[in-house]
């Protein structure tokens, strides 16, 4: 395991007892307007099928910042606007191997949502409109001689999903998890 990979625990959570250090209010079910940032740390893989075989692979680790926004209007909708970037530099495996090639994907995008409250949990359904740039630079020789290419990628998206809460029994804590799914339309 590299030194790099080693960091990535460590960042996640220092990340993650930051954000537990700031949250001071009382916790709610229902939407907060907010600001939040975070630091994104993942891992990639791509490939390219021809006849149901594997021709191609990239993979790596990325790093980036993510910024978002939440306004709540009146009682119970919400919009949010969100934006990330995130860079890596990726291993290609092929006709050949080239390392280091660099990989930056920039996704923004703003939703509209409502929370229905329940007693002891609350759902909230949403709906927006995404934009998502992919950038990979495979330009260059790989180690049999392969000339790779430049890969642009834009998307039009509608993401879909919804978001439940609970309290933690005992706890003043509470338990967000979000199912969403992206239909992309260009």
């Amino acid at each position: 395991m590299t030194k790099n990979a080693l960091n990535v625990p460590l960042i996640a959570m220092v990340v993650l007892w930051c954000g537990f250090a700031h949250s001071a209010e009382p916790l709610s079910l229902k939407t907060s307007s907010s600001f939040d940032y975070g630091v994104d740390v993942s891992s990639y893989s791509y490939q390219e099928w021809l006849n149901g075989t594997s021709f191609m692979k990239e993979t790596g680790y990325r790093a980036g910042l993510s910024l978002g926004g939440t306004k709540v209007m009146g009682d119970s909708v919400f919009v949010r606007a969100e934006t990330r970037f995130s860079y890596g530099e990726l291993k290609y495996s092929g006709s050949g191997t080239i390392t280091g090639v660099p990989d930056y994907l920039w996704d923004t995008r703003a939703i509209l949502g409502k929370d229905i409250a329940f007693s002891g949990y609350s759902l909230s359904p949403f709906i927006g409109v995404g934009y998502r740039t992919l950038l990979n630079d495979l330009r260059g020789t790989s180690s049999t001689g392969a000339v790779g290419y430049r890969r642009f990628s834009e998307y039009i998206y509608i993401p879909i999903g919804i978001t439940h809460r609970t309290m933690l029994e005992g706890s003043p804590a509470r338990l967000s998890t979000t199912v969403e799914y992206d239909y992309f339309i260009g």
